[in-house]
C-alpha cells in the first residue's frame, strides 16, 4: 500500500480548508465598514446638534442605523448602575453611504445626524452622551457597530461641519 497516497489526501484537504478560511477572513476583514465618527458635535446656529459620519471604505455600506442615548449614572450598593435614553434624532436610518472618494463633487459617503433636543443640558446634569451606529458592507455583507462617547461640554462646538471628508466644525 502506498502511503504517500493516503497522507496526500487529508493532507490536500486540510490546506484546503486553510486557505477557504484564511481567503474568507482576509475578504471578511478587509471589507467590513470602517466609519469615522466626528470627535464633536456641532451646535447649529439655527438650533439643532449634529455629529457627522465619513465612510473610509473601499466599499458602500447600507442599512445604516444610528441612535445616541443619554446615559444617566446612578449609584447603588453594588457600584453605578447606567441608565440608558434615547434621543430622538431627524433621521436615524439611511439606506446607504457610498465608498469613499475624496473628491469635492461626491459627498455621499458622508452623513450628518441631527437632533432638535439640548444637549447642552445634559453635560450640566453630569451625564453623558453614546452615540452607537450600525452599517453593512455591500460587498460582504459583514456588519460592524462603532460607538463614540461624549463626556463634557467642551465635546460641543458652535457651527457646522466642513464640506468633503473632513470632521472639523467651522465656526
Amino acid at each position: 500500500m502506498d502511503y504517500a497516497i493516503l497522507l496526500a489526501i487529508p493532507l490536500g484537504i486540510l490546506s484546503s480548508f486553510a486557505a477557504s478560511f484564511l481567503f474568507i477572513f482576509l475578504i471578511y476583514h478587509k471589507s467590513r465598514p470602517k466609519l469615522e465618527i466626528s470627535e464633536h458635535i456641532a451646535k447649529c446656529s439655527g438650533g439643532g446638534f449634529r455629529i457627522k459620519v465619513v465612510n473610509r471604505t473601499k466599499y458602500p455600506v447600507i442599512n445604516v442605523k444610528a441612535e445616541l442615548h443619554r446615559i444617566k449614572l446612578q449609584n447603588t450598593p453594588g457600584g453605578k448602575r447606567k441608565h440608558f435614553y434615547e434621543i430622538p434624532m431627524k433621521i436615524k436610518e439611511i439606506l446607504v453611504l457610498t465608498k469613499f472618494e475624496d473628491t469635492k463633487t461626491n459627498e455621499r459617503y458622508a452623513w450628518v445626524f441631527q437632533t432638535s433636543e439640548n444637549l447642552d443640558q445634559v453635560f450640566e446634569e453630569g451625564d453623558y452622551l453614546l452615540f452607537w451606529i450600525v452599517a453593512q458592507s455591500a460587498f460582504s455583507n459583514a456588519t460592524k457597530v462603532s460607538e463614540k462617547s461624549y463626556y463634557t461640554v467642551g465635546c460641543v462646538i458652535d457651527g457646522s461641519f466642513q464640506y468633503g471628508p473632513s470632521l472639523k466644525i467651522e465656526y
